[in-house]
């Protein structure tokens, strides 16, 4: 029994072909891995280091004017008394004045509220602060950074 070169090319070149349908899926998982690890990567990074998301803002609780009650539909937020140079909030326009309702839709008027929303899962990702500027009720969409080292 004699085998042609034709025949050994043939069957080479199905054995490559089968090999290349069967990695396909490998390939694909390879080349999307950086994007996934990309977006897991500082949340976890920053739970192993103890740091959590950061606004770049300082604030202070205040009672919601009367004349802005209606307006705010809720008595008390947090002013803005200081924004840390090119943090996030400052890059989103917030400005010190500016009287912090919500973020996300979730009232920030307990004490440990904010704390509890900046966890480490927030990094990265985009929020919509519900804010009071000048009298009338503004929204800005704000990333939330990983908190600076001390």
């Amino acid at each position: 029994m004699s085998i042609s070169l034709t025949q050994v090319l043939t069957g080479l070149s199905d054995a490559v072909a089968g090999l290349v349908d069967q990695a396909a899926p490998l390939l694909a998982a390879i080349r999307t891995t950086p994007t996934a690890i990309a977006a897991v990567l500082p949340p976890a990074i920053a739970v192993a280091r103890g740091r959590r998301g950061w606004l770049g803002v300082s604030l202070q609780p205040i009672a919601v004017p009367d004349s802005m009650r209606p307006i705010a539909q809720q008595d008390a937020g947090r002013m803005v008394v200081n924004l840390a140079s090119s943090g996030p909030a400052e890059q989103a326009g917030i400005r010190t004045g500016d009287i912090l309702l919500s973020l996300d839709g979730q009232s920030i008027n307990a004490p440990r509220t904010l704390r509890t929303f900046l966890s480490p899962d927030r990094i990265g990702r985009y929020i919509e602060v519900k804010l009071l500027r000048e009298g009338a009720l503004e929204t800005i969409r704000l990333a939330v950074s990983v908190q600076p080292e001390a």
